[in-house]
């Protein structure tokens, strides 16, 4: 019974990946690398940060733990949707989409996060110029892309490139 249900739960995690023209497979960002980045960005109360397939919720979670700024998740699978929706349940601050983000009003964005592949970050730049306001930052979690102002890169301690920071 027990190896059925993790199956389903598998099967329906990459279901909306099946029928969808593009492949962002889940696999999360490490809380180390993420005190990276928390110690090497502002957030102020006024930004609104989205996180681009947010997964399993960690990053606004881990981003948003003492702010009073707000945050969206934008997840296309139902059942990491519900696992975000679960682990953010107490912040007000906090609301996570059931979608596709290249689908999705990104507007009022001031900070997008991204932890995606060079194919998808590459087709959505264009989507984050048109809608993201200048100021805009893209932060994306160890894919580079030339296509977008480069403000800085966040190194671990070992020096190896973590997070590129991309402003509009």
């Amino acid at each position: 019974m027990f190896p059925a249900l993790i199956l389903l739960i598998l099967l329906l995690s990459i279901f909306p990946f099946l029928l969808s023209n593009f492949r962002v497979i889940f696999f999360p960002t490490e809380k180390v690398h993420l005190n990276y980045l928390k110690k090497n960005i502002h957030i102020s109360d006024s930004d609104v940060i989205y996180d681009l397939g947010c997964g399993d919720g960690r990053v606004l979670k881990y981003l948003m733990s003492d702010s009073k700024a707000r945050g969206v998740g934008i997840e296309l699978s139902p059942i990491l949707y519900l696992i975000s929706k679960f682990r953010l349940r107490k912040f007000k601050n906090i609301n996570i989409v059931l979608g596709d983000f290249l689908k999705a009003d990104l507007e009022e964005a001031s900070l997008a996060y991204c932890f995606l592949n060079k194919k998808i970050l590459e087709k959505i730049i264009p989507k984050l110029r048109a809608e993201l306001k200048p100021g805009a930052k893209i932060i994306s979690y160890i894919t580079e892309t030339e296509n977008l102002r480069q403000m800085s890169i966040i190194k671990d301690s070992t020096g190896q490139d973590l997070f590129f920071i991309y402003a509009i």
